[in-house]
This record gives structure tokens, C-alpha cells and sequence, in this order.
């Protein structure tokens, strides 16, 4: 995408990856959701690499800079334990779709979190899956009373 402005919350490796697949508009939509959302959201390849996180993200998961997870597998940045079910969820987002669990994952820190994780599939203009959405939400508090850290 040529025209994109500086200002894009979306990487250019990741909007050039996605520009002739996405329409400009659904581009736009989704800088929106990541520049907006205080949640941690990923993008994804329809097979699983990590193309962007945003910035709440790198704090929630206690990350110093994107190029931290950027290019890795999603499972990766997971425990061996979670390995199969992130795989199972990329296969199923991939295929169309979406999927929703919770899980448990330490922070880079060592913190313990738990997470309710949504994955969305999200289709080109010809209707295939072009990339994957990935918004985990931080329910640690929610469970167990105390305010997050």
C-alpha cells in the first residue's frame, strides 16, 4: 500500500503482506482497531506468523519492542504446554473459523495471566482468509479479585 500514512499503527512489512489482499478500507479498519483497542492484538499470516502487535499488547505481555515477537510463530511466544491448542487454533482460523478460548501464560516478567483469547479470520476481497486476528483480553483480575498488575 503506497499511500498509507506515517502515522499507521500497522507496520509497512505488514501492510505490504496484506495491501493485495485487503481493500484500502478494510486496511483502514483494521489501523483503527489496533491504534484503538487497550487490549493485545496480533496479526497473524493465515499460517500463523506474526506480522504486528500493538502497543497495549507489548505492555500487557510485558514486551520492550515489537521486533520481540514480530516473525515468530504465535504459538511460539506460548508455553510448550499451549503449543498444540495455538496450532489447532491457526488450522481452524485458516479454514474460516473463529475461535475463542481462555488460557494461562506468563508475562515476559514471570507474571502469571490469564487470558480469553479470540481469533478471527479475516478474508480478502475474493473471500479467503488473508490473515488472522488475534485479541487476548486480560482476565487475571476477573478471576481472582485482585486489581492486574
Amino acid at each position: 500500500m503506497q499511500s498509507q500514512s506515517s502515522a499507521s499503527s500497522i507496520p509497512p512489512s505488514a501492510l505490504q503482506a496484506l495491501a493485495g489482499s485487503l481493500s484500502l478500507d478494510q486496511l483502514r479498519a483494521l489501523d483503527g482497531f489496533f491504534a484503538a483497542s487497550q487490549d493485545c492484538v496480533k496479526l497473524l499470516t493465515s499460517d500463523g506468523v506474526i506480522l504486528n502487535i500493538n502497543p497495549p499488547g507489548l505492555d500487557l505481555l510485558e514486551l520492550e519492542e515489537t521486533q520481540d515477537v514480530i516473525g515468530q510463530s504465535w504459538w511460539s511466544i506460548w508455553p510448550d504446554s499451549a503449543h498444540a491448542a495455538m496450532q489447532d487454533a491457526v488450522g481452524c482460523g485458516a479454514k474460516g473459523a473463529s475461535m475463542r478460548f481462555q488460557a494461562l501464560r506468563e508475562t515476559r516478567r514471570g507474571n502469571d495471566r490469564k487470558w480469553d483469547v479470540s481469533l478471527s479470520p479475516i478474508f480478502d476481497t475474493g473471500g479467503s482468509v488473508a490473515a488472522l486476528l488475534v485479541v487476548s483480553q486480560d482476565i487475571t483480575a476477573n478471576l481472582s479479585g485482585a486489581p492486574k498488575t
